[in-house]
């Protein structure tokens, strides 16, 4: 009969000791057990860090350790989400036993003006200030060794950023969208980084690749590359000056830079990397140099102000959404170079009159034209002698009206 009735029980037993993912409740602060049961780090309330909504407001003291049950345990660490989205947590204070804040940590809370890291800090996870659109002021110490991918992205309040000698390791987009920020230092005791020429951006000193910049940065002359995220989503940045030395910008280096005017892209410049320039609604125009032969994947997507392109005879594919929602674009000349043509590359340019394409054998398509939002009549300019192979081919036999060039 103990042995049914236990069976009974035992799901709901399970489900209880399930719906809490903390071990332990002090003072309204909560923990769970790491290091055999021997260490305690900072979690949230609940099953699930979104099941409570702002357990932590106003100022929280985290303290260095705590007594439970008749034993002390160390607080080392701020798991996963333990703050995320506590937007009524004002201020914070990290006692120096903390050696890591974990991926999340403090996301979105908007309530935060300042973070003071303690010396004890060795490593800042991914996103874990993410969206702390307050925050403006961090001190980074000198015991960390490594920051995550986007930690501090879309900051909006930041202003400036010191990095010491002890950061070996930045990760991806760590300063992304963080457009009042406008003064980056380096230590010069720094290994791995540099802030070369008072350049205001976050240099990776062996490969002389611009990992982070602002809308105060100046690029050296020494600089090679312009790494993926570089400038993303710096909408205060107006114009950027790309010296001859670069020769690559990454995935996404100037995406989301909607104040940007203009921009000069230098002859030494082979590779222009995916979502290079996305969602840049100031730029007017841009001329790509004849030392590209590529233009990749939505490179230039969502420029709402682009009215004109020049595409160089070296470029031989165009890449899928290269050019797409560019509602202001009224034409386009395709070189003799091209051979492909991605997937919706033009697709929402709205104001498409003239397609003006040198080839006289059809590029290959696959479904590069929505035609559905393709100004109507939109005219297909060929070469003489080539208009009956484009009646022929898909999609360019879908076109209003095509004609040949005299």
């Amino acid at each position: 009969m103990k042995r049914k009735l236990f069976l009974l029980i035992l799901p709901f037993i399970l489900g209880c000791i399930s719906t809490l993912a903390h071990d332990i409740e002090v003072d309204g602060i909560y923990y769970v057990y790491n290091y055999n049961r021997t260490e305690l780090s900072v979690s949230y309330k609940g099953k699930d860090y979104k099941e409570f909504t702002n357990e932590y407001s106003g100022n929280v003291v985290i303290p260095e350790s705590i007594t439970y049950n008749g034993k002390t345990y160390m607080v080392t660490s701020i798991e996963d989400y333990a703050f995320c989205v506590c937007t009524e947590l004002t201020a914070i204070t990290i006692p120096n036993s903390i050696v890591v804040i974990d991926d999340f940590a403090f996301n979105g809370c908007t309530g935060l003006t300042s973070i003071d890291i303690p010396n004890s800090v060795k490593h800042v996870g991914h996103q874990a200030f993410f969206r702390c659109r307050n925050l403006k002021t961090v001190t980074i110490p000198n015991s960390v060794k490594s920051i995550g991918n986007r930690t501090f992205a879309e900051c909006t309040s930041l202003t400036s950023i010191n990095i010491p000698s002890s950061v070996t390791s930045i990760g991806v987009n760590s300063f992304g969208g963080c457009t009042d920020l406008t003064s980056i230092i380096i230590d010069e005791n720094n290994p791995e980084y540099d802030s070369r020429e008072n350049c205001n951006a976050i240099i990776k000193t062996n490969i002389d690749a611009l990992m982070v910049g602002c809308s105060n940065t100046t690029i050296p002359k020494s600089v090679k590359s312009i790494r993926d995220f570089a400038f993303s989503d710096c909408t205060t940045l107006t114009s950027i000056t790309i010296p001859k030395s670069i020769t690559s910008i990454g995935h996404n280096a100037f995406s989301g830079c909607k104040g940007l005017t203009s921009v000069t892209i230098p002859n030494s410049v082979t590779k222009i990397g995916h979502f290079a320039f996305s969602n840049c609604d100031g730029l007017s125009s841009i001329k790509i140099p004849k030392s590209v032969e590529s233009i990749s994947d939505a490179a230039f997507s969502g420029c709402t102000g682009l009215k004109s392109i020049k595409i160089p005879n070296s470029i031989k594919n165009i890449g899928s959404f290269s050019f797409a929602g560019c509602p202001d674009l009224t034409s386009v000349t395709i070189p003799k170079s091209v051979m492909n043509i991605g997937y919706n590359a033009f697709s929402r340019c709205t104001s498409l009159k003239d397609l003006i394409i040198k080839t006289k054998t059809p590029p290959v398509c696959v479904s590069s034209f929505d035609f559905e939002t393709l100004h109507h009549p939109c005219i297909l300019h060929v070469p003489k002698g080539s208009k009956e192979a484009y009646e022929k081919k898909s999609p360019w036999k879908d076109f209003d009206k095509i004609v040949e060039n005299k």
